[in-house]
């Protein structure tokens, strides 16, 4: 009986324990800054990344993996004959569009390729729920299903401190006309199936963790287990506050701290706080 592989891209914030605990292959995602190209998590971890970002000019550009990277992942995975799922950043990226090119290149392999509609860790409980799914003894189609009701009850939530890096980015124009004068409010966004979208406009940074914390409960729809993953950037003190009150007033089944990683902290940028939830699974 063939194995199954679980292939994602490091757009799903997943802690590497839990990737290595639960077998998962990362594909990082390059980054370019002042004529040098990284790889995050590889070459270049989010406190590095962060403490550059505060100091620096420049702003780095982001581009999705070439399509030889995933190629290079595929045929070691799949050479015996063992099968592959991966579930990819939405196909609004470029990231997905690589992956299909490369899986082109071996049309005699077994190679499934899934569109999570989804980004950071709302992709990640996506993973997360197929991996387990495999690790607990179910075949393919038990992990198909075991994400596609995670992509049902599963999502990001997030607040971005200094709006100025999306201006910078290129991005600004996904949130602008929803928050009026962008530079001073402190919008709470989402990513549930689809592009960000913003839900609520906070007056001030201090109302930002109980708003999230309201937001969160509203969404957790799919009963227990509930898992919660909140994510920071280079702002850790506050992350482990909203995994108190979270765990407080919540107590979910499953919660873990992680860092947002370079490609999504070029638009973010520093002191970007928010949570990734699932439920029911």
């Amino acid at each position: 009986m063939s194995s199954v592989h679980i292939v994602t891209d490091s757009c799903c914030h997943i802690p590497a324990a839990l990737c290595q605990e639960l077998g998962i292959h990362v594909i990082p995602l390059p980054f370019t800054w002042d004529g040098e190209t990284y790889l995050e998590l590889v070459d270049m971890g989010p406190r590095e990344f962060y403490a550059r970002l505060r100091e620096s000019p420049t702003l780095p550009t982001t581009s999705g993996p070439t399509p030889g990277a995933f190629l290079q992942v595929f045929n070691k995975l799949t050479y015996d004959g063992s099968k592959v799922l991966a579930i990819m950043v939405g196909s609004f990226s470029s990231t997905y569009s690589s992956s299909v090119l490369a899986r082109e290149e071996l049309p005699d392999r077994s190679i499934i390729l899934i569109d999570s509609d989804s980004n950071g860790l709302g992709l990640g409980f996506q993973v997360l729920a197929a991996a387990r799914s495999l690790k607990a003894g179910g075949d393919l189609d038990a992990a198909l299903n075991a994400r596609e009701h995670a992509r049902r009850h599963s999502g990001t939530l997030f607040s971005i401190a200094d709006l100025d890096y999306l201006r910078r980015g290129g991005r600004i124009a996904l949130v602008e006309n929803m928050i009026g004068t962008f530079f001073r409010a402190a919008p709470l966004m989402e990513i549930s199936g689809g592009p960000i979208k913003v839900i609520q406009r906070l007056r001030s940074s201090s109302s930002v963790i109980p708003r999230l914390i309201d937001q969160l409960e509203k969404h957790l729809t799919g009963g227990r287990p509930i898992r919660i993953g909140v994510f920071h950037a280079d702002s850790e003190e506050r992350g482990w506050k909203l995994m108190q009150i979270i765990q407080e007033r919540i107590e979910p089944d499953e919660l873990f701290l992680s860092e947002l990683n370079p490609v999504l902290g070029i638009h973010g940028g520093p002191d970007t706080i928010g949570v990734g939830y699932c439920s029911g699974i």
